[in-house]
């Protein structure tokens, strides 16, 4: 059970969660990658009259999607969890479990009798001088989405500290370390993909983000995302427009499709800049391993050469946008 400490934790001055200089509060990325694909996103910034009774709702019924997100930096190092509705935990960026019903009970009723329902969006920071946008540093932040109710709430890592919202985020975090800590792992991402297309690993320790903008800008572009077991996507021209994201859920055969499509582009083996017809910028991350591509004209546009390392990503990203 919860309970609140009577003493403040130390201050941790200097200490950014993971080196993250943010402009703005961070999004929460539990909640947009882990809510069910084709349901109506939650409604976000709920108070506390809407939240908890979406997790009292949650604590009584299994059934009702829960997603948290909690990243931290305190007096144990940084440490992070992101548990998806199916009961995907991924600890640390670096390891995958599964929570049992029980686990998932203690969770939510960490979180209601924390009062997190209650919490302000944000605790401490610098006033922002007028015609100034002084940056958010966050310390500490925790992100719920429950039964389509969501909410997010951060430390920051200057002015006052709220020692309940600090005590929670640890709490959250120890409660689930030791499960984390034995979780599965990849060793490089080509072992990731091979976990992947063998079921070791679940499809929420895949992370892929495919941007292609034709030559001609006049022409839409595309968005391909897939996250927390989803896949989506949306039309885009920078500066001028950006589509509605449309997302499903991401189904084993589309999942074995896409992992086909990597393993036959090689992408491991891709160099990190190409010339290319179009531009093209893919990213592949499961768990904390990461390929980074960009692709874009040289001079003038032309198609590659064949089997060139051009013409393996064009046809990798042909593949993946092809994916329904």
């Amino acid at each position: 059970m919860f309970q609140k400490p009577s003493n403040l934790l130390p201050a941790l001055a200097g200490l950014v969660l993971s080196g993250l200089l943010l402009a703005s509060p961070p999004p929460a990325g539990a909640q947009e990658a882990g809510q069910e694909a084709g349901q109506e996103a939650p409604q976000v910034g709920a108070g506390e009259a809407d939240l908890e009774p979406a997790l009292r709702s949650a604590l009584r019924d299994s059934a009702v999607p829960l997603s948290l997100e909690v990243e931290c930096t305190d007096e144990r190092g940084p440490r992070s969890l992101t548990l998806y509705p199916s009961g995907v935990l991924i600890w640390n960026g670096r390891r995958q479990a599964r929570i049992a019903a029980a686990e998932r009970t203690a969770l939510l009723q960490d979180l209601l009798e924390a009062g997190f329902a209650g919490f302000e969006e944000r605790y401490g920071g610098r006033p922002v001088s007028e015609g100034t946008g002084a940056p958010v540093m966050v310390l500490c932040r925790i992100a719920v989405a429950a039964g389509g109710v969501a909410k997010s709430s951060f430390q920051d890592v200057n002015g006052e500290r709220s020692e309940a919202f600090m005590a929670l985020a640890a709490h959250l975090l120890d409660r689930v370390e030791a499960l984390g800590d034995a979780g599965v792992t990849a060793e490089s991402l080509a072992d990731g993909l091979d976990r992947l297309a063998a079921g070791t690993l679940a499809p929420e320790a895949l992370r892929l983000h495919l941007m292609r903008l034709p030559a001609d800008e006049a022409e839409m572009g595309v968005i391909l995302l897939v996250a927390g077991a989803a896949i989506g996507r949306r039309d885009y021209r920078p500066g001028v427009e950006l589509g509605e994201l449309r997302s499903e859920a991401l189904s084993q055969e589309t999942l074995q499709s896409l992992l086909a499509a990597l393993a036959a582009a090689r992408l491991p083996e891709l160099p990190a800049r190409l010339p290319a017809p179009d531009v093209y910028r893919l990213q592949v991350r499961v768990l904390q391993h990461e390929v980074s591509v960009e692709a874009r004209p040289v001079g003038v546009p032309a198609p590659p050469a064949p089997g060139s390392d051009s013409e393996r990503l064009v046809r990798l990203a042909d593949a993946l946008l092809e994916l329904r």
